[in-house]
């Protein structure tokens, strides 16, 4: 991590670099696979409503083609499926599911700028732009940081490199889309979105594990090594913390004798509590208060 004391500034460069240098794991860096099932259920529910309201539309209107109706109609009932199954899906059919589901959005960009008639180009695109870097969003939080960015920058490259070539078909200027310079223009929206993007959860991994480090690094000060109980410096700070929040505790003051401390100090016990209550008993207790 790159941390600019003097301006207080932290390089997104050097916060993607350093979680791209980490070795592979599981879950990946950058990953969030809870918060990505979330998403994904919520954004098929909108598209299979979407798609749904888009095929009725085409079958009432005589002027939309039929391959939007066709792939319309396939939509849905591919959404519907999924979103039907979802509680007897295995994570691994949720995935393919999340996959096949940009593959079919960039089949329908590439054709339509590509192929179909120029009447598909405006509905093909505006769908991509939209649906789009929501599926890369969620792909990044369920693939992970490195397999995000490796996704998210060939659907940038297809889509860029589709609009560039299609823009140079005669017919495309009764759509007023013959213009070269969109395909370099979409190429950059996409990339740096998901540059951004994936810097953005690989810094909440990184600040994650530095939070989890400096727990058990305050938790190695503040406990004794052979029995995990507060010594005086965590007691203090558990205490501060209960009277802040005015949660009720106790103080209990016990008296031991030498056998029992040597047994204590031994680091083969396993559970001092129950030794202490074993060996020193009620008798023990010299004062308690509680609040």
């Amino acid at each position: 991590m790159k941390v600019t004391t003097g301006s207080s500034r932290i390089g997104a460069i050097s916060w993607i670099l350093e979680a791209w240098r980490l070795p592979d794991r599981t879950p990946p860096v950058g990953s969030n696979q809870e918060l990505a099932l979330l998403l994904l259920r919520f954004l098929v529910l909108v598209a299979m409503v979407s798609a749904t309201l888009m095929m009725i539309a085409g079958l009432l209107i005589d002027s939309v083609s039929s391959v939007s109706v066709q792939f319309a109609g396939f939509f849905s009932a591919f959404l519907i499926t999924l979103f039907l199954a979802w509680h007897r899906l295995p994570l691994a059919a949720l995935r393919a599911g999340l996959m096949l589901g940009l593959l079919l959005y960039q089949a329908r960009w590439v054709s339509a700028w590509l192929m179909l008639p120029p009447a598909e180009v405006p509905v093909a695109s505006i769908a991509g732009i939209v649906y789009t870097p929501m599926l890369l969003l969620i792909i990044g939080l369920m693939e992970g940081q490195k397999r995000g960015v490796v996704i998210g920058l060939l659907v940038a490259l297809a889509m860029g490199a589709s609009a560039t070539v299609g823009s140079f078909r005669p017919e495309m200027s009764t759509v007023a889309l013959d213009d070269p310079r969109l395909g370099p223009l979409i190429f950059v929206l996409i990339a740096v979105y998901v540059f951004i993007q994936n810097a953005w959860s690989a810094q909440q991994t990184l600040i994650e594990e530095r939070g989890f480090e400096n727990a058990i690094m305050k938790a190695s000060v503040n406990e004794d090594e052979v029995t995990g109980l507060l010594n005086r410096r965590g007691l203090d700070i558990a205490v501060t913390g209960w009277i802040s929040r005015r949660r009720p505790f106790g103080v209990m003051l016990i008296a031991l004798d030498s056998s029992t401390s040597a047994v204590l100090a031994d680091e083969s016990s396993k559970n001092s509590s129950d030794l202490i209550e074993q060996d020193a008993g009620a008798n023990c207790v010299r004062s308690y208060w509680s609040s």
